[in-house]
């Protein structure tokens, strides 16, 4: 975060999120915007993206997103649809900056 988030920098952050990421953002100047993870109901195992509510988080001053896989604390595995459907909000932010730890992808 210190390489390149400025005052008022914008980070998205997937909800429940591990607690030391977020003071990172604090720390160095930037603002972090919440996208909830949607959490299992009876019929799934799975939890799942709020793709309509991340999107309508980005703008101008989007800096970056973090994505992680599996998803701490969660262990939400992230599938290849999803990064596909991840890429597709991204190509309209180019200005925004993935920063990621992929253990695996299903």
């Amino acid at each position: 975060m210190q390489a390149f988030l400025e005052e008022g920098d914008e980070v998205i952050l997937f909800e429940p999120t591990f607690p030391f990421v977020y003071p990172m953002v604090d720390l160095n100047g930037g603002k972090v915007r919440f996208s909830g993870l949607i959490p299992p109901n009876t019929d799934s195992s799975e939890w799942t993206y709020d793709f309509e509510g991340l999107e309508k988080l980005f703008n101008e001053r989007t800096k970056a997103i973090v994505l992680n896989t599996p998803h701490n604390p969660t262990g939400k595995v992230t599938k290849k649809w999803e990064i596909q459907k991840l890429i597709e909000i991204l190509k309209k932010w180019p200005q925004v900056i993935v920063v990621s730890d992929e253990v695996f992808l299903l």
